[in-house]
């Protein structure tokens, strides 16, 4: 499962003055088994870090069908974890690539953020040297 970015274009660009409102960044995922608190938790901690951005989170067991109806309008959600055909956006120009924001610095400053993640854990979302999306999680047997 991935979190992926969507288009952008119309995108959650910060606030150039304090005194606008904050960006919204609007995340649908799968609500599964384990249900959204994990999501919620992340989306605050996020919040706190940034306060010019506000995370608007929702599930749906069925987030799939309804992000494909969005796609089809022409309005796609900022990140998703949908279980989506990414490949054919990607190549439509639909899907933004994150390697400007991996290539900066993580949450400590000490590294970028692409060397945080454990090697090789982005390969799968990467094409043409660009890299699409991000592994909400990996485990190990």
């Amino acid at each position: 499962m991935a979190l992926l970015l969507g288009a952008l274009s119309a995108g959650a660009e910060a606030p150039a003055h304090a005194d606008e409102p904050p960006v919204t960044i609007e995340v649908p995922v799968f609500e599964g088994g384990s249900g959204l608190d994990f999501y919620f938790h992340v989306g605050e901690a996020y919040e706190a870090a940034r306060p010019d951005v506000d995370v608007d989170i929702y599930g749906d067991p069925r987030i799939a069908d309804k992000i494909r109806v969005r796609i089809l309008e022409g309005t796609y959600p900022e990140v998703t974890n949908a279980d989506l055909n990414y490949w054919i956006l990607i190549r439509s120009g639909e899907v933004l690539a994150l390697d400007e924001y991996l290539d900066g610095p993580s949450w400590t400053g000490e590294t970028t953020w692409r060397e945080t993640f454990l090697p090789g854990s982005l390969d799968r979302y990467t094409q043409d040297g660009k890299t699409y999306g991000i592994a909400l999680q990996y485990a190990a047997h």
